[in-house]
């Protein structure tokens, strides 16, 4: 009989079967890779060895990490003040490490797509954002298909203002300032992952989403046996912040003109005189067909020109005009500076409330001195 190969080299930090507690040199491992200002009380390093061995993750590869991280928190009397707070997050390579085990365990093949995000100027999902502000939405897809064939897609969706993680300051935290798209289909991709199973996956906190709520929904039961109904884009995330009719209205505003779509209405709505309505001419007939056509694709550019164009211009769009001058940018660089100072979506004035316009004031730089002119006439 021959002998067993002999064993290989063991690694210092490998966590041994009925290790109760982490070894000092695991420890310094674990300070320098997450580099903590400060030593884990017990209890804290206990929780992440008990998720560590339960969840199979290697928290050494930081697959599954322990962060200190400085929180504002609302005390009883409404006062705001810093606490520490330690807590036990995983990477999206978590989510995935675990959700691929799941399906094995499950016998289900898995299908993922590209993040898409939502663009509410053109109310349609897109692949690439194609602008320099942060997006309002993403989705994730995740399918799976059965031995027999059966499929199940389950769709995962955030909303940017609800997920961005922010500085004390109330600013965008350095990851989601500079890939906001990046991080905020990281935050699909793992809702996704936790509808999908959600007793294996449910109980996982992601790091880049970290201050949100992070409760599971289950989508379906565990056999994954009912297929995922198609929701409509609007009646997931509501109406588009720049609709056709607030720029019809605009324009009608500035022209002085009825809006064709309003003359469409008019005309099938019966009226109480004996008078049949005259026959549509062929103008009437191209504007009303004009009415109903899809909204096209409209650049903040011309929005806020026909915005501009109205008579009373309101506060926001007094300021906007002042703060035009005070940058030397037009009306859309300064639309993107406001949307990075106030850190979401702006598309004109009427995005700008009270409290936005003092806060953007406070932050416009002050005026340059006018140069001397020493010519002579």
């Amino acid at each position: 009989m021959s002998a067993p190969p002999p064993a290989g080299p063991r690694s210092p930090l490998a966590i041994a079967p009925g290790q109760t507690t982490f070894t000092h040199t695991q420890i310094q491992a674990l300070a320098q890779a997450a580099q903590w200002r400060d030593h884990p009380p017990e209890a804290a390093l206990n929780l992440l060895l008990h998720a560590a061995v339960t969840s199979g993750l290697d928290p050494f590869r930081e697959q599954i990490r322990l962060l200190h991280r400085t929180e504002v928190v609302t005390t009883v009397s409404g006062q705001e003040k810093l606490e520490q707070r330690w807590s036990v997050e995983t990477s999206i390579h978590g989510f995935r490490i675990l959700g691929h085990r799941a399906a094995h365990d499950r016998g289900v093949r898995l299908e993922t797509s590209e993040p898409l995000f939502y663009d509410d100027r053109a109310r349609e999902w897109v692949q690439a954002w194609p602008y320099d502000t942060p997006p309002v939405a993403a989705k994730y897809t995740i399918t799976a298909v059965h031995s027999d064939d059966r499929r199940e897609a389950v769709v995962g969706v955030v909303h940017y203002d609800e997920f961005v993680k922010t500085t004390i300051g109330g600013d965008p935290s350095r990851g989601w300032a500079k890939m906001p798209r990046h991080m905020l289909a990281k935050c699909a991709e793992a809702d996704a992952w936790r509808r999908l199973f959600p007793h294996e996956l449910g109980w996982l906190q992601l790091a880049d989403s970290a201050d949100t709520a992070n409760e599971p929904t289950s989508a379906h039961s565990d056999t994954l046996a009912q297929p995922a109904t198609p929701r409509n884009t609007v009646a997931v995330l509501g109406a588009p912040r720049i609709s056709s009719d607030t720029t019809v209205a605009a324009t009608a505003d500035a022209t002085g003109d009825t809006p064709a779509a309003t003359q469409a209405a008019r005309a099938s709505t019966p009226t109480s005189t004996a008078e049949p309505e005259p026959a549509p001419t062929q103008e009437a007939s191209a504007d009303a067909a004009a009415a109903t056509a899809p909204a096209v694709r409209r650049t903040p550019r011309t929005v806020t020109r026909r915005r501009a164009t109205t008579t009373d211009p309101s506060p926001a769009q007094q300021f906007l005009d002042s703060a035009a001058t005070a940058l030397r940018r037009d009306s859309v660089g300064v639309l993107g500076w406001a949307a990075q100072q106030l850190g979401r979506q702006i598309d004109g004035p009427s995005d700008l409330s009270t409290d936005d316009l003092a806060r953007l004031q406070s932050a416009l730089p002050a005026p340059a001195p006018a140069p001397d002119d020493d010519t002579k006439s």
